[in-house]
């Protein structure tokens, strides 16, 4: 019976880490409207330019993209099964003008867990880098 208490507080505290009104956190949702809309705008206000992604697929390629090579793959038209995708900011810690994040994808045959570190520059949040864990449903 410990054990779900102990998953209960640790959801909990990382939930009390999210700033509801975080300018840190818009880069997060623009990222997430991104994947729900397929808009590659969206990526451009979430990322730096210099951002990096990197991540092995699920068919164990590791996979190393600039933002112009990631926002490729947005085409603008969202995905068939959008309709059966969630989305989330599981946490979110900010230090001065620094911040890591985590966001969960889940998706109908495979669910992404995104780590983000995050700057603050000239007063504007963006994403500076992203790896990524897939795991198939």
């Amino acid at each position: 019976m410990r054990l779900p208490l102990a998953i209960l507080a640790f959801m909990t505290m990382a939930l009390a880490q999210i700033p509801a009104d975080s300018a840190a956190r818009l880069p997060l949702e623009a990222y997430l409207r991104g994947h729900a809309t397929a808009n590659p705008a969206e990526m451009d206000r979430a990322f730096h330019p210099s951002a990096r992604i990197q991540g092995v697929r699920l068919d164990g390629t590791f996979t190393d993209w600039s933002l112009s090579d990631y926002k490729r793959g947005f085409t603008g038209t969202p995905a068939p099964d959008e309709s059966q995708r969630k989305r989330s900011i599981d946490f979110l810690e900010i230090r001065g003008n620094t911040a890591i994040a985590r966001a969960t994808l889940d998706y109908p045959t495979a669910v992404f867990t995104d780590y983000f570190l995050l700057m603050s520059l000239n007063g504007e949040w963006r994403i500076m880098n992203k790896i990524f864990h897939v795991q198939r449903k």
